[in-house]
């Protein structure tokens, strides 16, 4: 037997009514699936019903006047191409099942009827209509046939999806969930309102949230369909029960008298009185608590401070963007775990060598006296070159040869020095040296100063 799945399809209870003295007690919810097993699913089955649906009425046929549901087992496919795998419940004249498309190679989810049932056409007519919404915030209706003695609906299977009655059995969701729940459920509700659809059974087992924290909504009208549920006022049921999906997600309580979907009624605590849910619980976001209290207004309930109550989605969207965002929590900065110490290999006792060592400190510290002396040394030479240079400019005496030079740049006294030493030689009566003076340069030679 296949493992079962959180997202099954509905499990329908035997009246679906919202008439208190029609509610089945919990023990005669749990149903007898097609393996012997037991099964109580937390959408259908449970005990409560529709929320403050007073004008929701629900076709009850006679236990011996129902026609019960066609007799099939694992394996038997519809239509050559859908392959039945498990039953996820048998109940009141139609049956539920795990499917295989064996076409496309994906899980279905399948709902049969004996053409002969009662339902059988409004269930059709149903499944169709919500087939041309093409909402991706709905659960997809994938075929609707009617095929020999059979009628059957074939709709999208979610296995990685979470239905909300497993999301609150953990307790309430943190603000910022319940805040997304309420916005991406009521604005799915008004786009389905405008094309003519209600859901009419808007429970927590009806509204799953996949893996990218998408909520989707299964059983647009179907689900009202297989249990003959009909109202004068499909939008404001609609609307009281996302304000009863909202309450108990604030709150973990379902808000009224009874127990249901795994919460705990509020009959012990109010009566049968409504209380706003951040008086039931501490920590409540006040906005979304006025926002549940303004959307499950009925018979003489009345909203917080007077606000007008909203009886269509529509009207709940708008409330909804009228609230200031509420924003995801900021994650939590985490410090990065401690770097390993390091380890000497095994046989090595002594510590490893660290930058402030003594040897290291010890080249540092020679480096830097290099550097310094390197600095200090070119400093010197370019002040002394510069004391040299202005010393020759004073003097004039010629171009001044500044380190090493091969003696072809070497330059001798210019001719205005010579004609000076010539006349100073004639003048002390040695014309001889001022004749030599005058040939020393014809012969490459520099002269003695």
């Amino acid at each position: 037997m296949a493992e079962r799945s959180t997202a099954a399809v509905d499990v329908a209870d035997e009246s679906g009514g919202t008439d208190g003295k029609d509610k089945p007690s919990s023990t005669a919810a749990e149903r007898t699936t097609a393996d012997g097993s037991t099964d109580h699913d937390g959408d259908d089955s449970a005990t409560a019903d529709v929320p403050g649906a007073s004008d929701t009425t629900d076709e009850v046929t006679p236990a011996s006047q129902s026609p019960q549901p066609p007799e099939l087992h694992s394996g038997h496919k519809l239509a050559r191409r859908y392959r039945l795998e498990e039953c996820v419940t048998r109940l009141d004249g139609f049956s539920s099942w795990r499917a295989v498309d064996e076409k496309l190679r994906r899980a279905v989810g399948v709902h049969l009827l004996a053409a002969d049932h009662p339902r059988a056409r409004p269930v059709l007519a149903a499944a169709r209509s919500a087939a041309l919404l093409g909402d991706p915030r709905f659960v997809q209706v994938l075929d609707a046939v009617e095929e020999n003695d059979l009628v059957y609906v074939v709709h999208e299977w979610l296995p990685d999806a979470t239905p909300l009655t497993a999301l609150l059995a953990s307790g309430p969701l943190p603000t910022h969930e319940a805040y997304q729940l309420v916005t991406q459920i009521t604005q799915a509700m008004a786009a389905a309102h405008r094309e003519g659809l209600a859901h009419l059974r808007l429970t927590p087992g009806c509204v799953l949230r996949t893996a990218a924290d998408q909520y989707r909504i299964r059983g647009l009208a179907v689900n009202a369909a297989l249990r003959g549920i009909t109202s004068d006022h499909p939008q404001r049921t609609d609307t009281e029960a996302i304000g009863a999906l909202l309450y108990a997600s604030l709150t973990h309580r379902w808000p009224y008298g009874e127990d249901a979907y795994g919460l705990s009624g509020m009959a012990e605590l109010t009566g049968d009185s409504l209380v706003p849910p951040d008086q039931v619980r501490a920590g409540v976001h006040r906005g979304l608590s006025e926002l549940a209290m303004r959307a499950m207004v009925n018979d003489g309930a009345t909203a917080s401070r007077q606000e007008q109550p909203c009886t269509t989605p529509e009207e709940l969207s708008k409330a909804i963007a009228a609230l200031p965002r509420i924003r995801p929590p900021e994650p939590e900065f985490t410090a990065p775990p401690p770097l390993p110490e390091p380890r000497l290999p095994a046989g090595e006792l002594r510590r490893p060598r660290h930058p402030s060592s003594r040897r290291a400190r010890r080249r540092t510290h020679r480096d830097g006296a290099d550097c310094a002396s390197r600095t200090a040394r070119t400093r010197w030479q370019g002040t002394e070159v510069e004391r040299l240079r202005s010393a020759h400019r004073r003097t004039g005496a010629g171009e001044l040869a500044v380190g090493r030079h091969p003696p072809e740049r070497r330059r001798v006294c210019d001719a205005e020095s010579r004609t000076e030493r010539d006349r100073a030689a004639e003048a002390a009566g040695d014309s001889s040296h001022g004749q030599a003076g005058r040939d020393l340069p014809r012969q490459g030679l520099r002269p003695v100063r």
